[in-house]
């Protein structure tokens, strides 16, 4: 997207000098939500015996966790249920990113209701990534002995 916004531009240099600043943050981004959607597929395809199975079940296990999460937000005390929304992975995908750009959400939108603060979103992230890649080694750890 970087490079496509220089290309489409009138001067490539220009863009470049001016937005150079952004790219840390969209790297940094892209890294954070890469590992933890890969971490969430690796563990799900790795206790499954075929690849039909395994996309079913990412599937629905990004779906359900996000309509679930969504849900119990919206019928749980504001107070508490702001937390609810980190069970989402679209929800700490969604908030991670408006976190690296330091934008807002949208002021209806549940991340605006829920209020949690960015650096939320990346402890989240990287705890479920972690908590994922230990059920991945315990996982060929059993396989192994």
């Amino acid at each position: 997207m970087f490079a496509g916004n220089g290309l489409a531009g009138n001067d490539f240099g220009d863009y470049l000098q001016d937005d150079w600043t952004d790219l840390p943050r969209i790297l940094g981004s892209a890294l954070l939500l890469s590992v933890l959607v890969a971490s969430i597929g690796l563990v799900i395809a790795a206790q499954t015996p075929r690849r039909a199975y395994s996309t079913a079940g990412i599937l629905a296990a990004f779906l359900l966790t996000s309509a679930v999460g969504a849900s119990l937000f919206e019928a749980a005390d504001r107070d508490a249920g702001r937390f609810i929304l980190l069970m989402s992975p679209f929800h700490i995908v969604r908030g991670l990113t408006l976190w690296f750009f330091d934008a807002s959400p949208d002021p209806g939108s549940q991340l605006a209701q829920a209020d949690l603060p960015g650096v939320m979103y990346a402890i989240a992230a990287t705890a479920v990534a972690l908590l994922m890649l230990a059920l991945l080694l315990r996982r060929y750890e059993r396989i192994s002995t």
